[in-house]
This record gives structure tokens, C-alpha cells and sequence, in this order.
């Protein structure tokens, strides 16, 4: 079937999932996060970093605040000191939470613990692993929040008195020398058995124990530290460690380092300041952090001018610890989002007028995640000071900005609670405006006109209207009205209203923008021409784009391309560019447009790529896909289904990936029709994309695939099940194990990523692997739709060996 333009959709955006692999944890309530992989190359020992959902359970005791609840859960501790490796992690790419495949015993399933009265806690201490928590571990309380937590551990001591619970664990230390008798040391340590903690030093230096129970026992050590001179015991304890091997060792030595009051303490992290590897760096500067003194501050100011954004997030947590705000938020500019994201974190330390002017700015940031991390901030403030950002957020064009924002308004004040989640900022348009005059009643604020000392340029703040004069919203309406009325009795009027709109051009902007994309009223071409271009130059270049020359339309988008480098281009000059370049037939005009635009998600950036996407050339439909693909959504799925049979094979298989990508769809039967397609690189990328929405039809189909004789596509099949871990394929992956080298280098990877590496798979080779992997694939349940049936569709003759 030929490709034809349909009607563009109204955007719908939705959030996407997303995990932490490696020393600490990123928050899972719908946040875009970072991937740290773990090294694990086929040539050394497997360590198990993975995250167990069974493992995190409640504490014991008073529920936190709702402050609390909202950073543990939001928000990335990177004082907390769980750092990855690597220098500078991707930005924001989606991932599945992580399956566990150690093998379940009795005492792991609820029925069992219903049912048995007297659980098997040598067993659950040993084969449960560590796990890194949310909480910030604290520097010094009577009830510390600890930064690992054993889950079997956990349950024991809220089980048993701590009488009976010391029996125990003191029965386990001495059967087992191995994970079970070193968790159950730091257990007798933590319930403050003295004699226990001579023995974590050798535990933590241990390099036959799992890496989570090594640093857990270098997290107990700190603890014991007093004033860091070398006579103290746990001084003693982590000063080897601090040259450990082990990066992670190392940085957790320093953390733990950073609980002492002596100068020995300080001399250490310094030292470690130079170490080669950049995860060490960061715990040092986290650790001065927890270090007071001025020259800590010093070398804290010092690392803002660092070329790694990651060593200057860590330096601005840091000096959130300090409470040294001035150069905190004098970072708000910083070039790099997780510095600015870390700026929006520090928020919830103070609150006042500086504050509520850097969190209003950051909440108009380009990056989801720094005006994420604002409202998730606004959760530690008192609510007449948060209420009135919250609105502001509240009708966001970044749905998981929105829906934080209304959620906690929900909690925090009734009226709110009529507020919809699900509902676009327009249809919730009135409503936000009551609920803002009832705030401004209720808690005497300023009216809500005033509340906006910055306005949104589609995540880049407008300069304050305190720059140009005043003027009130009816008398713009009224000159602007004037000005389109060029009739030849009104030719003075129209000429005089054009002088006073040319002097408030932010305001003229802002009123634009409202008209346009707020109230979807249509403004004449000389609004834009001779009034929007000439007071700012994105409108200028932007009614360049519809010059009848091609030279000047690429000079245009050119332009663009260094503007929105130092600042994201305007919500109408991006609906306007839309209207403009729906007749662009230059394939390099809509190249570089959709460059400019790369790193924008908002309603009418996603009109623009729907444009481009169901533009007539094949190449600028490849070029809107790509788009649609780095940015997936659920609304894309309408423009993306018109593109499932179009007549480019790159488009074709673009906008199924897309499809995938956007995590989920009302009906699959679309893309199963195409598992019937000749062009089997086509059916991979189906059944990925299958197996992305949650169809059963994906993980079979890629079962079945994996059988081809074509040693590329079973490449292919390897490389894909990798990229979507879903517990499903397992038995496709354990297939491919059996296949020549590169496959299954492929597969090992892909089972690693989809299962994590069970303590029972420490092999360095990779014959040896292979074989254990099989053998835990032997014992574990089949469950999976696949597996079900296998042999309906396996070809006869078996795959090559090599």
C-alpha cells in the first residue's frame, strides 16, 4: 500500500520506566534515568549488583514525611554514595525493572511464611543478597538509616527479640564463613555486639564474598570510627580499603571515612581526590561533604569548574551539605542537566525568596528531570509556600511534570483532589484557574497573575517583565486587535497600535503564545512577519523558512540550530515553524529543523516530527521517524500505524521500532499482520517491538527466529533480546548458547541483562558459564508463554556449532 499523510493526532504523552544497575539506586515513580552496566567480561568473576524486589521490605517503625517519601522515591542520592563508574553515564534511555532469577526456596514465598513458625535463617542469610536502599545513609543517629539492607536480615531482627535474635546470628557466624556468617557479623554489629566489628575489616577485604556484603561490612566500619587518627579501631579497619582493588570498596572506604571528625579523615579523601577512576572521585567529594571545614568548601567551589558534569553534580551535593546556597543555585545555569537537576534537588534545604525564584526558573528547564526534581523538592516545603509553583506545574506540557505536580497537590490540599491526572493541561484549563484564586483566598498570596516572575519558553525561562514596561493583558488585546484591523479607516489606529506592541515585545510574545496555543485562536501572518520577527530573532529566522529560495531556508534552519544551542526555541515559534514547513520539500531544511529541535518533547515540537513523518519524500519521513523514536510516546501511535506498509523499507522498519519503543498499544494486530512479511530483518524488529508492548506473539515469534538459517538474523534475534529483557525470551536466550561465538557472546549478555547473574554463576570462562547457566535453566519453573510451545514451531534440523 502507498504512503499517504493522515491527520496529525493530538500528542498524549506518557512516562516511561526506569532502573539503576551498579552502586545506588535511581527512583522508580516514573522518572528517566541513567544505565550503569555492570563490567562484567567473560574473563573475570560475575558479582551479583542486581536489585531483588523481594529483598525490600517495610522497617520497622513511624512513618516517614511526606518530604521523605517523596526523595527516597523521586530523586537520585548522590551523597548517599552510591556511584557509577562511569565517566559520563547516557542520558535518560528507558529500561524495565530487573528480574531476579535466583532459585526460590520455601522461605521465600509468602505462603511459606505464613506457614512455617520457625524459618531456616542460616539459609535466608545466605542466599539473600545485599541490597543498596533509597536512604541516605545518616553521618551519626541512635538509629541510623543504613545504605544496604539485607532482606533476610531485616525480617530476623523484626521477628525475634534481640536477645533470641544475637543467639542466632551468633550460631550463624560460626557454621559459615562464607555470605551467611558474614551477614549475620554485620548483623551482631548493628545490634551493637563490639566484639563483632574486629571482624568486618577482613569480611569488607574479602574478595571471595559478594561485593554488596564487602561493602555493607565497609558501611558497618564506618560507624566505628572516631576521630580518625590511626589508633582508632575503625580508622584501623578501612585504611587498607581505601587502596582496595575494588573501585566500589574504595568509595564506599571513603564514605564510611567520611563519619569521622579527625584530620587524618580529611588528608585521606583528599588523596583520593586524584584517583583514576571517576567513581572514587565522586564518594571523595560526597565524603567532604559530611567533612565541614572551609578548606573542604574550597575544594568544593574548586571541582564547578571540573569538565565532568558528574564530578560537578557531586561537588553541588556536596555544598548542599554545607548549606552554601549562594553557589548552589549559581549553578542553575550550568550547561550539563544533571548539574541543573542536582541545583532543583538542593531546593528542599531552604526555602525562601531566592528559592522560589530559582525553583520557578528551573521548573521551566528543557529537561524533564530538573522540573521533576523541583516539584519532587516542593514536597519539603511548608505548602503555602509550594502551593503556588505547584499550580504553575500543574499545567505543564511534560506529562510526568504534571501528574508529580498534581499528585502532590492532591495530598497536600483538598481542593486539589478534583484535579485529573489523565487530563491535559487544556481541558484542565478553567479549573486550574479557580483553584488558583481559591490558593490566592485562602492563604492571602498574590493574585495568580503575579505569581510568574518567569514564563515558559518551552524549558528555558522568558527575561522578567520587569524589563520593559508594564502593561496590562486587556490593553494588549486591545492594540493587537487594533493592529489586525488595517482597514483604510483604521490604517492610523492599526499603524499607532503596531508602536506600542513593538515596545512590550515579551509581553506580546506571551500574549501570542496564550491566543495561539492556549485558546487556539489564529493570528494574521503580519503578527509573525512584522511585529513577532522583529522583536525576536526566532521569529525572524523562522518566517525565513518560508522564503521561496532554498538558500535561505537553510540559512534559516542554520540559524536555529546555533539559537537553540544556548536556548530552546519558543512553543509558538515551534507552531510556527510547524505550519510553515509542512510545504518544505528540502530534505536538508527538515534534517537540520528536526536538529534544532532534538532535545524538545513538547506538543508542538511532536507536530513538527508528525510532519515530517507523514511528509511525502521517503527521506524526510525516515528523518521524522528517527525523531519519533528517540522520543517515544503513546501518541505517536496514530501517525505511526499510517507508516507500517509504507512503500520505504527504512520507514517501515523505523516506525515499528518506534511503535515498540512507545512501551505500549490498544491493538497489536497491526504489527502481528507483519510477522507474515518476506523481509525477516522486518519480522526481528516486529517481534522486539511485540515483545516491548507485552504481546506474547513478540517473544515466540523471536523464539522462532532464533531457529533461522540465516547465522545474521539469529544475530540479530541476540542483540534484540538484549535491548528489551523480557523474562520471556530466557528459553530463546539458553537456544542461542548453543550457537557460534559472537551469538553467543550475544545471548550470555542478553540472559545477564534480562536475569542479573545468580550467586550460583561465578565462572570466568565462558564454556563453564554456559554450562551453569544451562543447569540453573534446568531447575528453574517453566512459566513463560514461549516455552509453552516450544516445539510447535522448532525447525527439525539443529543450528551450526562453532
Amino acid at each position: 500500500m502507498a504512503h499517504r499523510a493522515s491527520p496529525l493526532p493530538a500528542p498524549k504523552p506518557v512516562a516511561t520506566g526506569i532502573r539503576w544497575v551498579g552502586l545506588f539506586l535511581l527512583s522508580t515513580a516514573g522518572c528517566h534515568a541513567l544505565i550503569v552496566p555492570i563490567d562484567w567480561g567473560l574473563s573475570g568473576p560475575l558479582e551479583i549488583t542486581e536489585k531483588d524486589p523481594r529483598a525490600l521490605r517495610p522497617k520497622a517503625g513511624p512513618d516517614k514525611s511526606l518530604a521523605a517519601k517523596t526523595s527516597q522515591t523521586s530523586e537520585t542520592k548522590v551523597s548517599g554514595g552510591r556511584q557509577p563508574s562511569t565517566e559520563e553515564a547516557p542520558a535518560e534511555p528507558p529500561s524495565p525493572s530487573p528480574i531476579h532469577l535466583q532459585p526460590k526456596s520455601a522461605s521465600d514465598s509468602p505462603e511459606a511464611d505464613a506457614a512455617t513458625d520457625a524459618p531456616d535463617w542460616p539459609q535466608q542469610l545466605a542466599q539473600l543478597q545485599w541490597q543498596p536502599t533509597r536512604d541516605k545513609p545518616a553521618k551519626s543517629s541512635a538509629t541510623p538509616t543504613y545504605g544496604w539492607t539485607h532482606a533476610g536480615l531485616e525480617k530476623l531482627l523484626q521477628a525475634l527479640e534481640p536477645a533470641e535474635a544475637r543467639k542466632v546470628l551468633h550460631e550463624a557466624a560460626k557454621q559459615s564463613a562464607g555470605p551467611g556468617g558474614a551477614t549475620a557479623v554485620i548483623g551482631l554489629a548493628r545490634l551493637g555486639d563490639v566484639e563483632q566489628r574486629d571482624r568486618l575489616g577482613p569480611i569488607a577485604a574479602n574478595e571471595q564474598l559478594p561485593l554488596p556484603t564487602r561493602q555493607a561490612a565497609v558501611e558497618m566500619i564506618g560507624y566505628g570510627v572516631g576521630e580518625g587518627d590511626r589508633d582508632d579501631q575503625g580508622t584501623r579497619q578501612l585504611e587498607p580499603l581505601l587502596v582496595d582493588s575494588h573501585p566500589q570498596i574504595r568509595a564506599e572506604a571513603l564514605l564510611a571515612l567520611a563519619k569521622s571528625t579527625g584530620d587524618e579523615a580529611h588528608a585521606q579523601v583528599k588523596r583520593a581526590l586524584d584517583d583514576h577512576e571517576l567513581s572514587v572521585r565522586v564518594a571523595a567529594l560526597t565524603a567532604l561533604g559530611r567533612l565541614p571545614g572551609p578548606e573542604s568548601q574550597k575544594i568544593l567551589v574548586e571541582r564547578l569548574t571540573s569538565s565532568s558534569e558528574r564530578l560537578r553534580e557531586a561537588a553541588i551535593h556536596a555544598l548542599t551539605e554545607f548549606g552554601d546556597a549562594t553557589t548552589v543555585y549559581a549553578a542553575a545555569t550550568d550547561t550539563a542537566w544533571r548539574v541543573r537537576r542536582a541545583v532543583a534537588q538542593s531546593l528542599a534545604a531552604q526555602c525562601d525568596a531566592r528559592s522560589k525564584e530559582i525553583a520557578r526558573t528551573l521548573l521551566a528547564d528543557r529537561s524533564a528531570e530538573v522540573g521533576l526534581a523541583v516539584v519532587n523538592a516542593l514536597a519539603a516545603w511548608p505548602l503555602p509556600d509550594a502551593g503556588a509553583i505547584l499550580l504553575l506545574a500543574a499545567e505543564s506540557d511534560t506529562p510526568r511534570i504534571r501528574q508529580a505536580a498534581i499528585g502532590q497537590l492532591a495530598q497536600r490540599w483538598e481542593p486539589a483532589t478534583t484535579l485529573s491526572i489523565a487530563s491535559v493541561p487544556q481541558a484542565q484549563h478553567d479549573r486550574l484557574r479557580q483553584l488558583r484564586q481559591q490558593w490566592s483566598e485562602e492563604f492571602q498570596q498574590a493574585p495568580p497573575a503575579t505569581w510568574t516572575s518567569v514564563e515558559k519558553r518551552n524549558g528555558t525561562p522568558l527575561p522578567k517583565k520587569s524589563q520593559e514596561p508594564h502593561v496590562a493583558r486587556a490593553q494588549l488585546i486591545e492594540w493587537l486587535e487594533q493592529y489586525m484591523n488595517q482597514d483604510d479607516a483604521m490604517l492610523e489606529a492599526s499603524q499607532q497600535a503596531a508602536t506600542q506592541l513593538k515596545a512590550h515585545p515579551m509581553a506580546l510574545i506571551e500574549l501570542c503564545q496564550y491566543q495561539v496555543l492556549d485558546q487556539h485562536l489564529l493570528l494574521d501572518d503580519a503578527v509573525y512577519t512584522e511585529l513577532l520577527a522583529q522583536g525576536d530573532p526566532q521569529f525572524r529566522w523562522v518566517e525565513q523558512l518560508g522564503s521561496a529560495e532554498v538558500a535561505k531556508r537553510r540559512e534559516a534552519v542554520a540559524e536555529l540550530i546555533k539559537l537553540s544551542s544556548r536556548q530552546a526555541l519558543l512553543p509558538l515559534a515551534l507552531h510556527r515553524a510547524a505550519e510553515i514547513a509542512v510545504r518544505e520539500s528540502d530534505p536538508q531544511v527538515w534534517r537540520d529543523l528536526l536538529k534544532a529541535v532534538a532535545q524538545e518533547s513538547s506538543d508542538a515540537v511532536q507536530r513538527l516530527a508528525h510532519a515530517a513523518a507523514t511528509h511525502p519524500a521517503p527521506e524526510i519521513r525516515r528523518y521524522g521517524c528517527r525523531y519519533l523514536l528517540q522520543h517515544p510516546e503513546t501518541s505517536h501511535e496514530a501517525v505511526l500505524l499510517t507508516l507500517l506498509n509504507d512503500l520505504d523499507p527504512a520507514v517501515q522498519q523505523l516506525a515499528v521500532q518506534a511503535l515498540g519503543a512507545g512501551g505500549q498499544m490498544a491493538d497489536t494486530t497491526p504489527l502481528k499482520n507483519l510477522l507474515a512479511s518476506d523481509n525477516k530483518e522486518l519480522r526481528v524488529k516486529v517481534a522486539m517491538a511485540l515483545a516491548q508492548v507485552g504481546s506474547s506473539s513478540g517473544p515466540a515469534a523471536l523464539e522462532r527466529l532464533a531457529y533461522d538459517d540465516d547465522a545474521a538474523i539469529r544475530m540479530q534475534v541476540a542483540t534484540a533480546l538484549s535491548s528489551i529483557k523480557n523474562e520471556a525470551c530466557i528459553p530463546t536466550m539458553m537456544h542461542l548458547l548453543q550457537d557460534n561465538h559472537a551469538i553467543r557472546r550475544a545471548a550470555l549478555t542478553a540472559l545477564k541483562e534480562t536475569a542479573g547473574t545468580p550467586t550460583e554463576i561465578p565462572a570466568k570462562d565462558e564454556v563453564a558459564l554456559i554450562q551453569q547457566w544451562q543447569e540453573w535453566f534446568q531447575q528453574r519453573p517453566a512459566k513463560t508463554p514461549a516455552s509453552s510451545d516450544r516445539q510447535s514451531h522448532r525447525p527439525r534440523k539443529s543450528t551450526p556449532q562453532s
